[in-house]
């Protein structure tokens, strides 16, 4: 992955998300690279909730995913665990089950991966700010409203 790309990213999610470990609430961020998929995430950790933002850059994709913290540790689950239950999911989805609200994002059809950085990482952080209060808060019963199905 484009070591310019990655830093670009970074930056703008620590600029965007600095209000998360402003409370106290989340330590971060801290960035990782998976040499195999070549996805690039950086994430803030809470006690109870992990915030991860996510550069794809092979299917050219940016998104923000919040998973549960289990036995003081990241879910090693994808996305619903051994009982059926959400420990992971993409913030807009968990907004729209919990809340009954469709987030909006500016339009970045046609644009490039490096000009959509800046855009849809700010929607995430407006979208959080707007509807995210128990995620801020590192309150796990957001997911109380989801169900697999």
């Amino acid at each position: 992955m484009s070591n310019r790309l990655t830093k670009v990213f970074e930056h703008v999610v620590e600029k965007e998300f600095s209000f998360l470990t402003a409370t106290g609430t989340f330590k971060g961020p801290f960035s990782t690279l998976d040499p195999k998929t070549g996805i690039f995430m950086v994430k803030y950790l809470g006690d109870h909730l992990t915030v991860q933002l996510i550069l794809d850059r092979r299917d050219e994709d940016i998104s923000c995913k919040v998973a549960k913290i289990v036995s003081g540790s990241e879910t090693n689950d994808y996305s619903v665990d051994k009982m059926g239950n959400v420990v992971r999911d993409h913030l807009p989805a968990l907004i729209k089950r919990s809340q009954n609200v469709t987030p909006q994002f500016t339009k970045v059809s046609g644009l490039t991966l490096a000009e959509q950085i800046p855009l849809t990482v700010k929607d995430y952080a407006r979208i959080m700010k707007e509807y995210g209060r128990l995620v801020i808060e590192d309150n796990p019963n957001i997911f109380e409203h989801q169900s697999n199905g």
